[in-house]
């Protein structure tokens, strides 16, 4: 939008208006206009002269992930009147689906900025320490490489933009792209079973890159070891298999929907770890071991899994879960709710106070680890040394009678005698 134009024959005429000094009622203007937003775009008034005229620009940006809206309406131009967009429902499914189309990674989160201004909001020297390449001594150049990355776009008048997929990786701080500030990774440890009391309540400003080591050596300072003895030694252990955590926590960051609002949150408690992020996943979380994996965000991902961060093969769930048997814990949870996916790894807890959910879950899924690796069967022994050797075989028995209960499991066919039956999963 342009002030200092006349609409008809674009002469130039100059304005008075000031959008620094306009208030609106007590309030200052820009404020107001801020306020009255969402989401709160990134606007911007310019003050520029032209023979001897004073001319005002409004630069929008365009709508990222929904419409933008004004004091809780959206609005839409049509002739040369405002109209609400729910009175145009044609209009309205149109522009939902030029919005769909756009790629969030291909997105600008900043716009028109300088080459200065990428080198101090982006971290690019750890680019080229994790992707193992030297850094050029032009900065010329190294824009020339972020560009090929997409993590920067060129304008017509020498300006850049930076993409949401390098601000998520390596922006130095969130906080510098305002539709990026909630998704700061958010870390709490709390002092008991429950979130009465927050010991620690952190969030990480920097971009997953930049960050997700610093989350996984929080993790491994404030989690405690076991003493695990195995034949004469005595051997210090992780309580939790450190690639479950990392491989849950990359999951959560890779998957989750950047056009709903909230931090992926990691949340440590005396017993468990629950990850929490934002979005519903793309396929049913029963079938996360076998099904091809389906990415919200291929080129985040991409890159990670490039920077030996995630998996790409769709293996990383399967040998999370295999850990968590090696270490003969509690099954995870993956609890999917209206808006967001909950994956709870669970400390080490006694066979006996496990509930009929963690049985039944464990028999699950260690029935799906075995047919997704080489079509192997669940079976009465297997089940078995999974839980622990010590466990009778009836109790073993009544935990796989459960689970068929359940329909998560179906007799396979091929065994003689109940102890001798195989199993496979329901979708096998």
């Amino acid at each position: 939008m342009i002030w200092g134009i006349n609409d008809p024959d674009k002469r130039l005429i100059g304005t008075t208006f000031d959008p620094q000094t306009k208030k609106t009622g007590n309030q200052d203007y820009i404020l107001w206009l801020q306020q009255l937003l969402e989401p709160k775009i990134d606007f911007r008034f310019s003050n520029i002269t032209i023979d001897g005229n004073n001319i005002v620009v409004l630069t929008i940006p365009f709508a990222k992930n929904k419409p933008t809206s004004f004091s809780g309406i959206e609005y839409i131009r049509i002739g040369s009147a405002n109209k609400k967009l729910l009175d145009f429902p044609e209009k309205e499914n149109k522009l939902w689906s030029i919005i769909n189309r756009s790629i969030f990674e291909t997105i600008p989160a900043l716009e028109n900025i300088s080459i200065d201004e990428i080198f101090l909001l982006l971290d690019y020297i750890k680019y080229f320490r994790l992707t193992k390449k030297e850094i050029p001594g032009n900065p010329s150049e190294i824009i020339k490489l972020l560009m090929s990355e997409g993590f920067i776009s060129e304008n017509m008048d020498t300006s850049y933009n930076i993409t949401n997929l390098a601000a998520i990786l390596f922006a130095n701080n969130l906080d510098n792209f305002s539709i990026l500030s909630s998704k700061k990774i958010r870390f709490i440890q709390y002092d008991g079973y429950n979130k009465l009391h927050a010991v620690r309540d952190i969030y990480f400003n920097k971009g997953y890159a930049l960050a997700f080591e610093d989350i996984i050596n929080t993790i491994a300072m404030l989690v405690p070891n076991n003493e695990i003895i195995g034949g004469t030694l005595r051997i210090n252990q992780q309580t939790y298999p450190p690639e479950s955590v990392r491989e849950f926590i990359a999951n959560a960051l890779i998957h989750q929907d950047f056009s709903i609002s909230g931090n992926p949150t990691i949340e440590l408690y005396k017993d468990r770890i629950e990850i929490t992020n934002t979005g519903i996943p793309l396929i049913d979380p029963k079938r996360f071991i076998d099904e091809p994996p389906q990415r919200r965000n291929e080129k985040l991902c991409a890159f990670m899994y490039r920077i030996n961060i995630c998996e790409n093969r769709g293996s990383g769930i399967d040998r999370a879960l295999q850990k968590v048997e090696e270490y003969q814990l509690p099954p995870p949870n993956f609890l999917q709710k209206t808006n967001n996916m909950v994956v709870t790894i669970f400390a080490p807890k006694p066979f006996k106070d496990m509930d009929k959910d963690d049985r039944i879950r464990a028999c699950y899924q260690h029935a799906c680890l075995l047919y997704a690796n080489g079509g192997r069967k669940l079976t009465n022994a297997s089940l078995r040394n999974r839980f622990g050797n010590n466990i009778h075989a009836a109790t073993i028995s009544q935990i796989i009678g459960h689970t068929l209960m359940e329909n998560l499991i179906k007799n396979s066919e091929d065994g003689t005698g109940r102890k001798n039956t195989k199993y496979i999963p329901f979708w096998a």
